[in-house]
C-alpha cells in the first residue's frame, strides 16, 4: 500500500524510522500513512515473519494520543474477547504497547485499504447503492460495539475504517487516539461538560463539535451520516470549504433529501434521513444533559 498523508498535518511530518529498522521484535518493512498524530508502518517480526501494523508517535510530541489509543484498544479488546482467542470484527488485535527514548509504538493486527482509498479507486468517486448501504451498516455496528462498551470515537472518517487484510468482506475501526471514555466507576453517565475543543474532521465533524460542545454518540452518528451521503453521491456540499465557521453553516442549513445529485438523491437523503430519525427512541439513555436525558438505540 502507498504511504499516504492528510492534508495540514504539522507534528511528525518527516518519517520516524525506516526500512530495515528493528522495533521491539519487529523490523519495520515500509511507511503505511503519515498524519499530524503519528505515523503507522508495516513491520514483521524478526522470528515467525508476522505481518504487523505499528503506529509510533514521538516522545515530544506537542499532543500525544497514543497511550490513550493503546488503552481503549487493549479495553475493547478484553470486553470483545473475555475469555481469549482472536479478536473480530469490527476492532483490530491488540499487540503491545510499548517505548524507546526517541518513540511510543502500538502493535496491531495489519489491515488492508481505508474507505477513502477504496472510493478514490471507483470510477466515479463514489460506492454503488448496495456497497454504501453495507458500508453504512458495518460502520452503525461498529460503533455500536465501542459505545456499548462506554467509549466514544470522536474523529469518526472513511479514513478510520479499513478492510481486513485478507477478508474485505470485513470493516474495522481504527484510530482510537481521541476516544473518550464516558462513563463513571459505578456504571453512571459522566456529566456533559460545559464546553470542549474541536473534535474530529471537519468534512465529518458534527455541528456540536463545531459548536465546541461536549460530544456524545449522536455525534458519532452523525459523521457516519455524513460518511454514508458522500459515498452515495461522491461528495459532500462542502468538500472544498476549509473555513470552519461556513462549514458548520452549510450542515445546519442543508436538507440532504433535497439535494440534487441524479438518481441516487431519494435514496441517499431518504436513508440516511431515516437513519438519523430512527435512533432516536427513547430506550437507552445517552446523556445527562441540563437535567434532561438525548437517547437514541440501535
Amino acid at each position: 500500500m502507498q504511504a499516504t498523508q492528510n492534508k495540514g498535518d504539522k507534528q511528525n511530518s518527516s518519517p520516524l524510522l525506516s526500512s530495515g529498522d528493528d522495533i521491539d521484535s519487529y523490523t519495520v518493512s515500509n511507511l503505511i500513512s503519515i498524519g499530524g498524530f503519528g505515523q503507522v508502518y508495516t513491520c514483521f517480526h524478526r522470528l515467525n515473519h508476522q505481518r504487523v501494523a505499528i503506529k509510533v508517535e514521538a516522545t515530544t510530541a506537542k499532543i500525544p494520543l497514543l497511550r490513550n489509543e493503546a488503552l481503549c484498544l487493549h479495553y475493547l479488546n478484553g470486553r470483545h474477547n473475555p475469555h481469549g482467542g482472536e479478536p473480530r470484527e469490527p476492532i483490530l488485535r491488540f499487540i503491545t504497547y510499548g517505548r524507546t527514548e526517541t518513540l511510543k509504538y502500538l502493535v496491531m493486527d495489519h489491515c488492508g485499504a481505508n474507505l477513502r482509498e477504496l472510493k478514490r479507486a471507483t470510477p466515479n468517486d463514489q460506492f454503488s447503492i448496495t456497497t454504501s448501504l453495507w458500508i453504512l451498516e458495518r460502520m452503525v455496528s461498529a460503533l455500536q460495539f465501542i459505545h456499548s462498551h462506554g467509549w466514544l470515537h470522536r474523529d469518526v472518517k472513511p479514513a478510520n475504517f479499513c478492510i481486513g487484510d485478507d477478508e474485505t468482506h470485513k470493516l474495522y475501526l481504527i484510530d482510537f487516539g481521541m476516544c473518550r471514555y464516558f462513563m463513571n466507576i459505578d456504571g453512571t453517565y459522566k456529566k456533559r461538560r460545559p464546553s470542549s475543543p474541536f473534535h474530529g474532521t471537519l468534512r465529518y465533524a458534527s455541528v456540536n463539535s463545531h459548536n465546541k460542545q461536549d460530544l456524545c454518540r449522536w455525534d458519532d452518528l452523525w459523521s457516519v451520516y455524513y460518511i454514508a451521503i458522500e459515498n452515495m453521491v461522491g461528495a459532500l456540499p462542502w468538500r472544498f470549504i476549509t473555513d470552519r465557521k461556513k462549514v458548520a453553516e452549510m450542515k445546519i442549513q442543508y436538507k440532504f433529501n433535497t439535494l440534487q445529485y441524479g438518481e441516487v438523491a431519494d435514496s441517499c437523503g431518504d436513508y440516511g434521513g431515516g437513519l438519523m430519525t430512527n435512533l432516536m427512541p427513547v430506550e437507552q439513555p445517552l446523556y445527562e444533559c441540563d437535567g434532561e436525558q438525548s437517547f437514541y438505540c440501535f
